[in-house]
């Protein structure tokens, strides 16, 4: 997986209900901020937010 965020600057996710996306969401966030030194996480130049948009309606 560290491979795939050190690709790719902004992607989107697409799928069914129930298919996973908010917990690879969830995953890619909590990598991002547990590991901020890490070069295979973008060399920490990155602050992830994860903001559930439903919330919001």
């Amino acid at each position: 997986m560290t491979t795939a965020i050190k690709a790719i600057a902004r992607t989107v996710v697409l799928g069914n209900p129930g298919g996973g996306k908010t917990t690879l969401a969830q995953k890619l966030v909590h990598l991002l901020t547990t590991r901020p030194d890490d070069p295979h996480v973008a060399g920490g130049r990155l602050t992830p937010l994860f903001v559930t948009l439903r919330g919001y309606t």
